[in-house]
Parts: structure tokens; C-alpha cells; sequence
């Protein structure tokens, strides 16, 4: 949910900076909080699934949240 987060929120920012139709210039620490948080996004995604198969905690459930944050976040 974190990670999900973590791509919701830039993009909210966006909008509230450009506008509904994402028209004029982004600004340079947009660029920059955008990349840290994409690296935090990746790093979150690629660490879940490995921890909840670890401690035994995975399930079809959480397998078909994971990767409908992901496509979520993709579609972002």
C-alpha cells in the first residue's frame, strides 16, 4: 500500500501544479521528488512479495492485491 502510495501522490501534485490537463512547465524538484519516490515505489514492490513468502504470511488474496496496486501504479 505504500508503494502505491508513493506513485498516487506525485501524481496528485502534478495535477495541483499543472492543472487537469497537464498543461505548462514542471518544475525542477517536481523531477526530483518524483525520482525518489518511483526508486521508493520499485524498491517496496520488489521487496513485498519476497517478505510475506518469507514469514509464511502470503496468500491469493494479498497476491491479487499486489498486483492490482501495481497495475494501478503502472497505469499512473
Amino acid at each position: 500500500m505504500l508503494g502505491l502510495l508513493c506513485t498516487v501522490v506525485p501524481f496528485l501534485v502534478l495535477m495541483s501544479i499543472s492543472g487537469a490537463y497537464l498543461v505548462g512547465e514542471v518544475p525542477s524538484w517536481f523531477l526530483y521528488v518524483h525520482a525518489v519516490t518511483y526508486l521508493m515505489y520499485r524498491m517496496l514492490d520488489e521487496m513485498d512479495g519476497k517478505q510475506a513468502r518469507r514469514t509464511d504470511n502470503s496468500s491469493p488474496l494479498g497476491l491479487l492485491f499486489d498486483h492490482g496496486c501495481d497495475c494501478f501504479a503502472i497505469g499512473l
